[in-house]
Parts: structure tokens; sequence; C-alpha cells
């Protein structure tokens, strides 16, 4: 399943789904139940961690997903501008491709292949002392899940929900998920799980336990953080026992929440209507 048509489904909540609920009931709102706010467009960065995945994960793809434009579509500065070029773009895009420029092409490629050998080359031991090889024991095993979407029900809600894992293979009882990201700063891959990516750890882990029953302290989540530019450091990291059990609480607070604010029909915002005092600065004088 192509990540258009599986972002592209709202009938069942997704993990993307529900950090625009943390973030805003009223973008949850506008996005998937009035359906008057479009998804983000894709970026540049969203695009390069799209065909980084694809490299890691399914290499034999990533030819097939670059789209070069030709260069006689550019506007004169070499901008995508023109009429013809923005039709072009717009055509290759609803093929799933992904549109470089020529002069870029081969950067975006090293870049690319970069990522793809550091990750593969990863090797680490976690915290219950299991050695793991990424390209080995995990992307190479048998009967490994790569980007396979599933689906469960939340018992205590009711709502359908869905993820899907990067890369998951259950062994002995017990799931180990691999999620790749790309970063620019390798040194903010540990906020990056604090801020954010909690969420992720805590859908997957409930979802694994719905639909496999894998126990949640049966499932290992592991993220591999790769540097965009060279040397691509690499980064393992896992949540200890404890945030996990923690992003599960939130988790569950949240899935509650949406139910309270689908069963009332409402979408006011967080703080809506408070008054915010603020008593700290951001910056002061330098």
């Amino acid at each position: 399943m192509s990540h258009e048509t599986y972002h592209a489904n709202v009938r069942s909540v997704s993990r993307s789904m529900l950090a625009d609920f943390i973030e805003s009931p009223a973008i949850y709102h506008g996005r998937y139940v009035a359906k008057t706010l479009e998804r983000q467009s894709e970026t540049h960065a969203m695009a390069m961690g799209t065909l980084t995945h694809c490299a890691v994960l399914q290499g034999e793809r990533l030819d097939s997903m670059l789209a070069v434009i030709p260069d006689s579509l550019l506007s004169d500065d070499g901008g995508l501008r023109t009429k013809a070029a923005k039709e072009w773009k717009t055509a290759q895009q609803a093929l799933g491709k992904i549109v470089v420029k020529a002069h870029d092409a081969d950067n975006q490629l090293a870049d690319i292949v970069g990522m793809r050998d550091a990750v593969l080359g990863v090797a680490v031991a976690t915290d219950s002392g299991v050695r793991v090889r990424l390209r080995e024991d995990i992307f190479q095993r048998h009967g490994v899940a790569i980007e396979t979407p599933f689906d469960w029900v939340d018992t205590e809600s009711g709502f359908p929900m869905r993820a899907m894992p990067d890369a998951m293979v259950i062994i002995d009882g017990n799931a180990i998920i691999v999620d790749v990201k790309t970063i620019a700063d390798i040194n903010r891959a540990e906020f990056a799980i604090a801020d954010s990516y909690w969420l992720q750890v805590a859908h997957y882990t409930e979802g694994v336990a719905a639909a496999h029953g894998v126990p949640t302290d049966r499932c290992l989540f592991l993220f591999v953080f790769v540097e965009k530019s060279a040397p691509y450091r690499t980064r393992v990291m896992q949540m200890s026992a404890n945030m996990k059990a923690k992003a599960l609480e939130e988790w569950r607070v949240a899935v509650s929440q949406l139910h309270d604010r689908i069963t009332r029909d409402d979408w006011n915002d967080w703080r809506s209507g408070e008054l915010i005092v603020v008593d700290r600065f951001i910056k002061g004088i330098q």
C-alpha cells in the first residue's frame, strides 16, 4: 500500500491523526471530520525522507519513485514556475513519484545512498543484551513485514485504528519494530523522541498488543536516526521502560479525549477562551 493511500484513509485513527488531535482539536476536525483543511503538502525534506525510507526498506523501488523534470520545462532561472512545469510535476506526484531537478539529482541520490548504507550497517545491543543487525536480523529476515499496515479496534473507545511500521518482525513471542528517521542534527534525536515520537511508540505498541497478541512489555521499538549529510552519523534509541509506560498512559488520555470530543461534537481548541498569563522570558538581553 502506498503512503498516499494509507494516509487518505480517515475511517480509522492513525498515529498522525492522533498527533493532529493532540496539537489541536480544531485542526483534527477540519482535516478528518469536516474535511475543510488539507493535509500538509510534502516538503523537500519530507520527500528526501520518503526516498531514504524507500532506499533502506525497498531499494528496488528507488529508481521508479524518482521523476527528473526536463530542463526544457523550467523557467529561465531554473524554477518550477512555468505552467508546463507545474502540470508535469502534478502529474508525476499523482503517480506517487518525487520530482527532482536534473542538476540536483546526483547530489540528492548521493545523500540517499549514503544514508541507506549507514542505516544498513548498524548493529546494536538492546537493553536486554540482544545484538541486532538491522540488515540481516530485521530488514532481510524471513517473515519481516516491511511497511505493512495492520488494523485493530481499541476496546475502551471502540475506535478502529491502524498503523504501518517501517519494519516489524515477531520472534519467539517478542515484537521488534524498527522506525527509520532522517534528521539534520543527530544530537537532536533524543529531543525528537521526547517531543513527538513518543506517540508513535505508544500507538504501535498498543496496536501490536491488540492485533498480534504481543504483550506491551514484549514489544521492542527501536528508532534508527540517520543524519542527512555526510558522514551520515547514526543513533539507535529505545525508550526506557518508565518513559514507555508514561507514553502509553498519555496515549490512553489522548484517545479518551478524542472519544469525548466526538461524543460532544466539541472541537474548540485547547485553552480556547482562556486568559493565559505569561511569566517568563523566552530570550533576554544579549
